[in-house]
């Protein structure tokens, strides 16, 4: 749902943000540095940190995206698939016998994370857990912002006639990045979610293809929010 939400916001504009893949990557790598500073406390501390570490990584690696666009003009379609690449490297460096490898594991992947930094679980014996409650809320901002809000108006007018929105006086540079930054957080979260609510540890195996079925899921539902919630769920 997550990863749907965040391409649908950014393909609204015809923004085409292929980086998900990535922003979802460096959503959960942002979320576990942060959690790692505050490993000793307390568990609504810890998770208040993890989503804020998530929202605040992708935004930042989105927006990375959405400044060469905005200001060197770059393809943002070539950008995006290219830093989907670094971002996962990267992230195999740190893995790969590097600071963040659990202590005698073999493996690319950090130690369990702790106890108080698990999302609670909202039904015994499954996986469900708090963070499919925060995508709802979050799909019902995100509805109520392109629709009711002079951001969503520009979002929703950049994907009819960019030209006339320039002419309107809006700053394109400007939007072109807020937009990318606001798809880069949504995708985050849903990184930091499937390492905390799902996983519990750091690995790239399992945060692997989340970013691209998001387009799919984006098409799907028709690049509304309610319909990328139906869309999500199906899959």
């Amino acid at each position: 749902i997550l990863t749907g939400l965040a391409t649908a916001l950014a393909f609204r504009a015809r923004l085409w943000n292929i980086g998900a893949e990535g922003q979802v990557f460096a959503g959960a790598m942002f979320a576990f540095w942060c959690q790692s500073a505050v490993g000793t406390a307390p568990a609504y501390v810890q998770i208040t940190v993890i989503v804020l570490g998530g929202l605040c990584g992708g935004a930042l690696f989105g927006a990375l995206a959405g400044l060469l666009k905005a200001r060197f003009q770059v393809d943002e379609v070539i950008a995006t698939v290219m830093l989907n690449y670094i971002i996962i490297y990267v992230l195999s460096l740190l893995l790969q016998q590097g600071p963040w490898t659990e202590p005698g594991g073999f493996f690319e992947q950090t130690a369990i994370v702790p106890e108080e930094a698990k999302l609670p679980i909202l039904i015994e014996k499954t996986r469900l857990h708090l963070g499919f409650v925060l995508a709802l809320v979050l799909a019902a901002i995100l509805h109520v912002a392109l629709h009711r809000s002079p951001l969503g108006y520009e979002i929703r007018a950049a994907g009819s006639n960019l030209r006339a929105l320039q002419v309107q006086g809006v700053n394109v540079g400007r939007l072109v990045l807020i937009v990318f930054a606001l798809s880069g957080a949504v995708a985050g979260l849903a990184g930091a979610f499937e390492v905390y609510g799902v996983q519990h540890r750091l690995k790239s195996g399992t945060l692997g293809g989340l970013g691209y079925a998001g387009i799919i899921i984006a098409i799907l539902g028709q690049l509304s929010p309610r319909g990328v919630v139906i869309a999500g769920l199906l899959f």
